[in-house]
């Protein structure tokens, strides 16, 4: 069996660190994007209709949390 160097331990445990900030940043991006996303629509969908309240863009606030939830989850299982 081939023994690795202490350099390249370090090296190969800085390079995991990066890619776990690397996953856990895309991940946080796209959920703040999909919530971003979704009530933007919900907005422009009260102003279409002309509502007083903001009952669609609370519905795409909560669809998009819950969405971006659901695939967080699905994404760390993997």
């Amino acid at each position: 069996m081939l023994k690795m160097s202490t350099e390249e331990q370090q090296n190969q445990g800085k390079k995991q660190l990066f890619d776990g900030y690397i996953k856990y940043s895309g991940m946080a991006i796209q959920m703040i994007a999909m919530i971003g996303i979704f009530s933007f629509i919900g907005y422009k969908a009260d102003q279409y209709f002309g509502l007083e309240k903001p009952l669609i863009t609370l519905a795409g606030l909560l669809f998009g949390t819950g969405g971006s939830i659901f695939l967080i989850i699905r994404q760390l299982k993997e």
